[in-house]
């Protein structure tokens, strides 16, 4: 049963990784380096930058502003556009803003068809 070429390549990545880490002070020199080259190719440790992980984040927003830690939290503005179609009057009067008609759409869709002595 052949075995399919990504897994192939991750059999293999595992079964370094594990050759590496049992001899990773000979090949690092005892950490003087980050990074071994095997000849063929190179094989190197580096540090995954530290990163959040939010479970139940209403929750976690709820507790946030309880303790007064608003600095973890954002706002973001934004523009309802929705509001401004159902008030387009009200809208019109702000500067910058302007409200389109609904237009219509032009569309052309071929029906399929087969072509004799096509593709053959």
């Amino acid at each position: 049963v052949a075995i399919p070429l990504r897994e192939q390549v991750e059999r293999f990545t595992e079964g370094l990784r594990n050759w590496a880490e049992a001899h990773r002070a000979a090949l690092t020199e005892n950490g003087k380096r980050k990074f071994a080259d095997l000849g063929t190719g190179k094989i190197e440790w580096r540090l995954a930058p530290p990163r959040v992980s939010i479970r139940g984040v209403d929750e976690v927003i709820g507790r946030i502003k309880t303790l007064g830690l608003s600095v973890f939290l954002r706002t973001k503005e934004e523009i309802d556009k929705e509001a401004m179609l159902r008030e387009p009057e009200k809208a019109r009067l702000i500067a910058g803003v302007s409200i389109g008609t609904a237009g219509e759409n032009f569309s052309v869709e071929p029906f399929e068809a087969e072509i004799k002595g096509a593709a053959e």
